[in-house]
């Protein structure tokens, strides 16, 4: 029963670490000068954009920040077609196989109040603002347990098991390009505090 349970624990521990991580990096931009107790956190959201609870975060460091994911075990629900908008394709997109659970995960600018290093509803601030690419575009991070295909508008993208970070470019010609990647080094948050 001994050597069960620690083959059991041992499989779990492997599909956590298999997961593929994913890093955000970039600038803050604000109107009025940021406090010291400001960080960047990647929150898992509900369809309704709520935080369910936060992955990873950092501190900014002269207005830039990088954060990475950690492996995921929580929070995950089942990923049907057209389940949730992403950019530039809204619901009009297939994911294959069936069965395959995900979550979607946004940056959120918050003050540190409580100076814990991770977001607080009761003792934290959090700022409003948009999440872009710069030079146009935008991004959202998505987890699947298992590789995936995403399908829309002629564009077919492999999404590993793990943290993803999917992104939609207006190109030169004036049409969508799609992207799955594993990290990014040029997202802008323009945020506001409410």
């Amino acid at each position: 029963m001994k050597r069960l349970m620690l083959t059991i624990l041992l499989l779990i521990m492997a599909t956590a670490f298999a997961q593929q991580a994913a890093t955000v990096g970039g600038v803050v931009k604000a109107e009025a000068p940021l406090p010291g107790t400001v960080r960047v956190g990647i929150h898992v959201i509900d369809l309704d954009g709520r935080t369910l609870l936060e992955v990873a975060s950092s501190p900014l460091v002269v207005g830039t920040f990088s954060v990475t994911t950690v492996p995921l075990t929580a929070e995950l629900q089942p990923f049907r077609s057209g389940a949730i908008p992403l950019p530039g394709l809204g619901t009009e997109y297939s994911v294959s196989p069936e069965g395959v659970n995900f979550a979607r995960a946004v940056t959120k600018v918050y003050e540190d109040n409580d100076g814990s290093e991770a977001w607080s509803l009761e003792n934290d601030v959090g700022y409003l603002g948009v999440a872009s690419l710069e030079g146009g575009g935008f991004f959202v991070l998505l987890f699947v347990d298992r590789d995936t295909t995403l399908s829309g508008r002629g564009a077919d993208l492999a999404l590993r098991a793990g943290w993803n970070i999917f992104t939609v470019q207006v190109n030169e010609q004036g049409g969508l390009s799609f992207s799955v990647l594993d990290s990014i080094n040029n997202a802008v948050l323009d945020v506001f505090r409410p």
